[in-house]
């Protein structure tokens, strides 16, 4: 999983996230971090990882159309595992963003 903070522009702040069974504690570069509840609306990607940037267009296209108001925090969830040999059109990848 990767989670953006703040909109992309010419460099992105991103974390890679991977679940865990127990806390843990900084240790060097590693630092905990904890997505905090609150409103968000996702999207199920289907495909190729080359659609992920017209989905994101679309998501927040939507997000505007609703009324709302990113908060600058959105997330990527890579719910399959593409391998070498795999076919990405059998790729999932959920997007969701936090909204005001």
């Amino acid at each position: 999983m990767a989670v953006t903070h703040g909109m992309p522009a010419e460099t992105i702040d991103l974390s890679a996230a991977v679940p865990v069974t127990d806390p843990i504690s900084a240790d060097g570069d590693v630092t905990p971090e904890v997505l905090p509840a609150g409103r968000a609306v996702t999207l199920l990607v289907r495909g190729s990882y080359d659609l992920i940037v017209a989905a994101y267009g679309h998501l927040f296209d939507w997000v505007n159309e609703q009324g709302l108001t990113p908060t600058g925090l959105a997330w990527e969830q890579y719910l399959t595992e593409p391998t070498p040999d795999g076919d990405p059109a059998d790729n999932e990848t959920l997007l969701g963003a936090y909204v005001e």
